[in-house]
This record gives structure tokens, C-alpha cells and sequence, in this order.
């Protein structure tokens, strides 16, 4: 649409004729591609902070420490009664190996008594000997037999014993230790500290953020679509994006999310859309306003959107006429009565 002027004359344009772009306009706010609020698994007191607001961060790395006395003492606790439980297994000096010197003393005497009980049962068989020193012999061997396997049982019992209390210890150990780990809070993803929302000294507790965390280089646009417009777009609609930090450019992407549930407090739905090309640089935060793009009119009269005042008026030779406005975008707005094609349009003042 050209500008248009004569001497001593106020620039002006003309409507012209164009092919319109029916489109549902709503605000727009630049977020991370991927954030989320940092909270802690454990009450206490922030000990030291390792990261400030702007600083980029890797997965896994700290981003403050909460003071942790109670879950330190409780650790080193738990390592000792697992050295304590190797020890009372695997020591040459303890109960267990009693048990074991026992078990030995009591099969060497079973397998003596066995040797003289099979030595006076031939003699027996070549009727030498009494029939009361074999009987004697034959109780003595079943009475070592019984103390050895009484002493077998009493050592695998005990070796049982021991080594599951040992099992228990290393999974206390871990679960202290795991706990003590809830006392550094690391990052979950590779990206930027936004937000820091403690100071060293500072309390802490489960239900408040500590910090945020989002993508360092990666943004989608947030927008919130009226519930009586929600039905009109779908999945990759076309999208025009304008920041109020870049000014009159337009920037193209594409609808890529419309979450289900309405906001019932703005009675709009939140959608997404990710830039084809973005502008740089980017943070979060920043806004404007876009047209998501669903319909295309062909031979309508139109002028430049910034021509249309709030109460749909535009300035002409004659003054400020009222307009019938039709489907609006960021660049033109369709004139459906109040003007035609000859009509001269002022700049509003």
C-alpha cells in the first residue's frame, strides 16, 4: 500500500484491494524451551549457593548446598556399623570363627569315632571282640555324629546371621547417603539459572522454589487463546509474531501445542508455537502480540491496521468516519463499510 501525497499535503493512503488473512489475535510472551522450578527434598538451611541468576548450568551440577549436620553424623553412623558387620563376619577373631574351630573339632571327633566303630564292627564280623564294645562304639559314634551336626547347624545359622546383618548395613548406608545427597540440589538439565530465590543463611523448605532453571539458547512462545476462538485453530496453523522489543517486524512460526484445559480465572486456553526463524537475541519474558493465521480472503478492502483507531474510526478529508471492520491482522484490517477505494485515510493524530 503506497504513501501518498501531494504539496502542503498530509500523508495519506489509499484502501486498496488484497487478498486477507482471517487470523485470531492474541498476546504472546517468550519462555524457555524447557524450564522448571527448582524445590527441595528436605527442610533446613541454604549452607553455600554455587550459581548466581545468568549463569549457565550443566546437568547434574550443584546450585547450593543445604546445611546437612544431622544426615553427615547419620552417614558416618551407618559406615561404621557396616565395617562392624564385616567385621563380626569376616574376622579370624570373632564369634563366627569359634563356630567354625567348634564345627572342626566336632567332625574330627565324628570322623575318629566313625573309624573305631567300622574297625570293632570287623573285628565283630570275625567274632573277636564283645558284643558291649561294639555297642559301645556304635554310641559313640552317634553321639559325635549329632554334636557335629548340631555345631554345622549353630555355624550356618550364625554365618546367616551375619552376613544378612552386613546385607541391611549397606542398605542403611545407601539410604543415609542417598538422603544426605537431598542436601545438594543439582541442576536437572543443561541450560540458565533465571531465577535464584535464596540467599546463603536463608530457610528452606519443600513447598517453595529454590531457583529456576530453562534452556539457555532454546524459546517457544506462550500465547492464550479465547475459549470462543479455541475451536478455530489446529496443530500447525501459521503464526505472526510481533515483540514490542524488535519493534514493527514481523517474525513467522507455527502452532505446535493447545493444552487442553481452559483457564477458567481468563477463560482462555494455552497454546504454544515455536519461531521459524527467531530473532536474536532472545529472553525470556519478552512479549507482544500475534495472529494465528486461520483463513484466507481473497478481493477485500483493506488499510493499514495502525489507521484503524480503537473504536473503529479513521480519519479521512471529510474527518473521522466510522468504519464496519471486518477480520484484523497485524498489517491490514478488512473495511467492510464506511469508505471505499477513493477514500483518502489520515494518519491518526
Amino acid at each position: 500500500m503506497a504513501l501518498l501525497s501531494c504539496q502542503n499535503e498530509r500523508p495519506f493512503v489509499l484502501p486498496e484491494i488484497k487478498t486477507m488473512n482471517e487470523a485470531v489475535y492474541t498476546s504472546v510472551v517468550v519462555i524457555p524451551q524447557a524450564s522448571y522450578q527448582v524445590f527441595s527434598p528436605v527442610n533446613g538451611l541454604v549452607e553455600s549457593i554455587e550459581v548466581a541468576e545468568g549463569d549457565t548450568v550443566k546437568a547434574g551440577q550443584t546450585i547450593l548446598h543445604i546445611k546437612d549436620t544431622s544426615a553427615k553424623y547419620n552417614a558416618a553412623s551407618g559406615k561404621l556399623n557396616v565395617e562392624l558387620a564385616r567385621v563380626n563376619l569376616e574376622s579370624q577373631n570373632n564369634m563366627l570363627k569359634d563356630l567354625e574351630n567348634e564345627m572342626n573339632i566336632a567332625l574330627t571327633q565324628l570322623k575318629n569315632d566313625s573309624s573305631l566303630y567300622v574297625k570293632q564292627k570287623n573285628l565283630w564280623d570275625q567274632n573277636v571282640g564283645s558284643k558291649n564294645e561294639l555297642d559301645q562304639r556304635l554310641l559313640n559314634y552317634k553321639n559325635a555324629k549329632e554334636r557335629y551336626l548340631l555345631q554345622r547347624q549353630r555355624y550356618n545359622r550364625t554365618k546367616e546371621e551375619l552376613e544378612i546383618n552386613l546385607a541391611q548395613s549397606k542398605v542403611q548406608l545407601q539410604n543415609l547417603e542417598s538422603t544426605r545427597n537431598d542436601y545438594t540440589i543439582k541442576s536437572n538439565l543443561n541450560g540458565l539459572v533465571y531465577a535464584m530465590n535464596k540467599e546463603a543463611g536463608e530457610s528452606v523448605t519443600v513447598q517453595e522454589p529454590l531457583a529456576e532453571v530453562g534452556s539457555a539458547d532454546a524459546f517457544k512462545l506462550e500465547m492464550e487463546v479465547d475459549e470462543v476462538d479455541i475451536s478455530k485453530i489446529k496443530l500447525g496453523d501459521k503464526v505472526y509474531i510481533k515483540l514490542d522489543a524488535f519493534g514493527d517486524i514481523v517474525y513467522e512460526g507455527a502452532l505446535t501445542k493447545i493444552y487442553p484445559k481452559m483457564n477458567t480465572r481468563t477463560q482462555a486456553f494455552k497454546v504454544e508455537a515455536d519461531f521459524e526463524d527467531p530473532p536474536s537475541p532472545l529472553y525470556p519474558g519478552l512479549s507482544g502480540e500475534a495472529n494465528i493465521l486461520i483463513d484466507i480472503r481473497e478481493d477485500v478492502l483493506v488499510v493499514p491496521s495502525e489507521y484503524v483507531n480503537a473504536r473503529s474510526e479513521v480519519e479521512t478529508e471529510e474527518g473521522v468516519v466510522p468504519v464496519e471492520v471486518g477480520i484484523r491482522n497485524l498489517i491490514h484490517t478488512e473495511i467492510r463499510a464506511g469508505i471505499d477505494s477513493t477514500t483518502k485515510i489520515f494518519m491518526p493524530e
